[in-house]
């Protein structure tokens, strides 16, 4: 019986892994959604045995998860796990934002304006793919430019939820206008270099962030 090689079935599993990640960033499979196997094999053109390797690496990941005998969901976060990563996000990007500031080369900060530059001509295009690219650019910078790789990897870790966090945030109009006002002001503080100002601005801006997907997301939630 003839098998599929190695390299060729890691090459199907990345593309499914990502089509599927897209689709779940850009919001178009929602939160709480049921994963058809069969509807997607059929969309992705993968076998089911890639496309369930492209699904345990998701669930790792944080963006999908398993239900016993009934298969996958997107990930639907509750409050508390929202306000958990928060924490776990304070801590981390804060301490990103203040090494970059002390570390960063002249390239790196050439780097970040041109990024800031792009993130603001894109941050209220209508498609969120567009939107997600350009933030993601945006931080790359900083964690490439924070010259540590344990907070790097510690970040990679974070990176899949936290985007999909990010794009339910930024959904509204008037809380874009407001993250490219904090973007600004964080971009400001890196290239003068000013370490406290931008750890401050980073927990203000994740506070916001914050307490902008709650608002959307868990509104009709009873009090804790």
């Amino acid at each position: 019986m003839n098998q599929v090689p190695d390299s060729k079935k890691e090459t199907l599993v990345e593309f499914a892994y990502q089509w599927i990640r897209e689709a779940i960033l850009d919001g178009n499979i929602q939160p709480g959604a049921k994963l058809i196997e069969r509807e997607l094999t059929q969309t992705t053109g993968v076998s089911r045995s890639a496309l369930r390797e492209a699904l345990v690496s998701l669930d790792e990941k944080g963006l999908v998860q398993r239900e016993p005998y009934r298969g996958y969901r997107v990930t639907n976060l509750t409050k508390k796990q929202v306000q958990d990563l928060y924490e776990l996000r304070e801590v981390v990007e804060s301490q990103a934002a203040e090494l970059f500031a002390l570390r960063a080369t002249d390239s790196d900060l050439k780097d970040l304006s041109v990024a800031f530059r792009y993130l603001k001509d894109n941050i209220f295009h209508q498609d969120m793919a567009v939107v997600r690219r350009a933030k993601v650019n945006y931080y790359s910078v900083i964690y490439a430019g924070c010259k540590n790789v344990e907070l790097e990897r510690a970040l990679s870790n974070l990176i899949e939820r936290i985007f999909y966090l990010r794009g339910r945030s930024l959904l509204a109009q008037s809380r874009r206008k407001k993250s490219l006002a904090e973007f600004k002001a964080l971009t400001d503080a890196l290239i003068r270099r000013d370490r406290k100002g931008a750890r401050e601005i980073t927990r203000q801006h994740l506070k916001a962030a914050k307490e902008a997907i709650v608002s959307t997301s868990f509104s009709a939630e009873p009090p804790d």
